[in-house]
């Protein structure tokens, strides 16, 4: 019987859920919302983007400091309180995400992203967060 190589022994890379979140599931009016269990060097952090097909155009909001890290995509103002709100409003379901996501089973994580909320009660306050 021939042995094969499994290809999780030959990368170093650990593996890592993600999505892309859509208006209809993060209440953000123009764009998506790509979140991620841990990966690279960083710290927990989402990306938004108005358009997926171009990937150079994107803000990163870090979390838990909710600060805009990077803004190429050039947001309004309106957009940067939308995102960091959704960022504040849900930090723990996304550090949770971030942390344990990649052993969740295909149920928890559609449980985890229904359970996704916007809150855009407090968007004043989020004026300060933005560079």
């Amino acid at each position: 019987m021939k042995k094969y190589k499994s290809i999780f022994n030959e990368t170093k890379d650990p593996l890592f859920e993600m999505a892309n979140l859509s208006p209809s599931r993060t209440g953000i009016e123009k764009g998506y919302i790509y979140i991620s269990t841990k990966q690279g060097n960083h710290g927990c952090r989402i990306k938004y983007f108005s358009n997926l097909k171009d990937e150079s155009k994107v803000m990163i909001v870090s979390i838990p400091h909710f600060k805009v890290i990077e803004d190429t995509a050039k947001c309004s103002i309106k957009i940067k309180k939308q995102v960091i709100q959704f960022a504040k409003t849900n930090s723990k379901k996304l550090l949770d995400f971030w942390d344990q996501g990649n052993s969740w089973t295909d149920d928890e994580v559609r449980q985890f992203q229904d359970n996704l909320k916007l809150s855009d009660s407090d968007l004043e306050n989020a004026k300060d967060l933005i560079l």
